[in-house]
């Protein structure tokens, strides 16, 4: 019993952690943010796998009183027994205005892994294309006599 404990308290698991920057920062402090976030993370024993740079958008609504932010995540793997700490001092971050941590389940990484485009069969291809019609040819003396009896003449 007490085994299955210890091996619980130093299983690793894979997060991902998306957060929001403030917009008034320069590159340069928004560079030593994302440092300071990995070294976070580090300190607790977390390897970063993957890491998108942060860039700016718009927000939805207002967070903070700011309408843009620089929105950026990074993939992690941690020891469950360290994600408490790891969000009290990403909490104490002065420049992250909102962050969340969420695990990446198996099944996440199976479907990510998946190709994202697969063509349709040339049968199925065939079933749904739309037929081109051609144009009715007309000829003038028809189309003078349609547009008499539109206009009345």
């Amino acid at each position: 019993m007490a085994e299955t404990q210890v091996q619980k308290e130093t299983e690793t698991r894979l997060y991902e952690l998306a957060y929001l920057v403030s917009p008034e920062l320069s590159q340069e402090k928004l560079q030593d943010t994302l440092k300071k976030v990995k070294e976070i993370i580090e300190k607790y024993g977390g390897q970063i796998s993957q890491e998108q740079a942060p860039f700016k958008r718009f927000l939805s609504y207002p967070i903070a009183k700011n309408k843009e932010a620089y929105f950026g995540f990074l993939r992690f793997s941690l020891g469950t027994e360290y994600l408490k700490q790891l969000t009290h001092d990403l909490k104490l971050e002065s420049s992250l205005i909102r962050f969340l941590i969420v695990t990446v389940s198996p099944k996440q990484l199976k479907e990510e892994q998946r190709p994202v485009y697969r063509p349709a069969p040339e049968a199925a291809r065939k079933l749904y294309r739309p037929k081109k019609e051609k144009p009715q040819e007309i000829k003038p003396e028809e189309f003078e006599k349609k547009l008499e009896e539109i206009l009345g003449e």
